[in-house]
């Protein structure tokens, strides 16, 4: 690996964006996307035809419906507004990656970097799955009943539209950064309590203790002297 420059002993060298947190906030930027679009594509349609003729056709966003009908009467559910909710936490969760991959970045940043990721993808996941619900509902509801049951003359023809289909991509892409957010949240604690090197690959020279040089240390003044024995004249 080149080298830059010597590197002072101790110092941690400046680190490059980390590629899996530049990964991380490209899917996550990129889901977001993928739903905001989603939103406004089909995400149902059906037609009912008799003998050969279209009577009625219909097509479902996550906005409203459309029918070829005269009179449009009843509704469907109205999933934009918690879609694009669902697009600005993942839009978030994005821009706290970037932070997140900063040479600065602390724990902290690498943390809410996780959090946020997981937050939108759970949100989206949530929202996708009673969309899925929906139209799993609309194509039971759209068929002949009563005496078309049966009936060749009365063919009903219904489809999972594209914006249903990114909506699970963009799911996906949402479950992929935040295993990477993860990953680089536990590889930066990894790379934090190992040993720092510098760039030549040898390991960094360890410092002295404080107290290394120091002298040592003087024998008590004045000297102890060890206590005389007893003169024979003395004993009694």
């Amino acid at each position: 690996m080149s080298s830059l420059g010597p590197v002072q002993p101790g110092a941690q060298p400046s680190a490059s964006p980390r590629p899996l947190g530049v990964v991380a906030a490209a899917l996550a930027f990129i889901a977001a996307g993928l739903t905001i679009a989603g939103s406004f594509l089909p995400i149902f349609s059906g037609q009912l035809t008799v003998l050969g003729s279209t009577q009625f056709e219909m097509t479902v966003t996550s906005w409203g419906f459309t029918t070829s009908a005269s009179d449009q009467e009843g509704g469907v559910p109205n999933n934009g507004l918690p879609l694009i909710f669902a697009a600005l936490l993942l839009i978030l969760a994005g821009l706290a990656a970037v932070l997140a991959i900063r040479d600065r970045a602390g724990p902290r940043a690498r943390g809410a970097a996780v959090l946020t990721t997981a937050i939108g993808t759970a949100f989206l996941a949530g929202v996708v799955w009673t969309v899925l619900m929906q139209v799993l509902s609309l194509q039971d509801t759209l068929r002949p009943t009563g005496a078309a049951t049966g009936n060749d003359a009365f063919q009903v023809q219904s489809a999972i539209g594209l914006g249903l289909w990114l909506f699970i991509g963009a799911t996906l892409l949402g479950i992929v950064a935040t295993a990477l957010a993860l990953r680089l949240m536990l590889a930066d604690r990894a790379m934090d309590s190992e040993p720092i090197t510098p760039r030549y690959g040898f390991p960094a020279p360890t410092p002295p203790p404080a107290n290394a040089d120091a002298p040592p240390a003087a024998p008590p003044w004045p000297p102890t002297r060890p206590p005389e024995p007893p003169q024979q004249g003395d004993e009694r």
